[in-house]
């Protein structure tokens, strides 16, 4: 989390797991978007818990994948977190411009 709000690093996407220690990733996830709104956040378990990835949502999660990842998921991770930067160069560009 202290990395996203360090001065000259840019991220453009995070894949966090929900089941992590000391602390839970869906409290990872509400203090990242606390630093950042714009950051592509995909959460990752193994538990496949429908009230646990509308709550991911809620709180800001881009996506959610169940583990086991496959193949075509990174693939889609890729191409999604590549348009969702495009759309915020170009969100950037149109702050300068108005």
């Amino acid at each position: 989390i202290a990395a996203l709000s360090e001065p000259g690093h840019a991220y453009n996407l995070v894949l966090l797991d929900l089941n992590m220690q000391p602390i839970h990733g869906l409290e990872v996830l509400k203090a990242i978007r606390r630093i950042n709104r714009h950051i592509m956040v995909i959460i990752t378990t193994a538990q496949e818990d429908d009230l646990m990835v509308k709550t991911c949502i809620r709180e800001g999660a881009n996506s959610y994948l169940v583990k086991p990842i496959r193949d075509k998921d990174v693939r889609n991770i890729g191409h999604f977190a590549t348009e969702a930067t495009k759309a915020e160069v170009r969100r950037m560009r149109f702050r300068v411009h108005t």
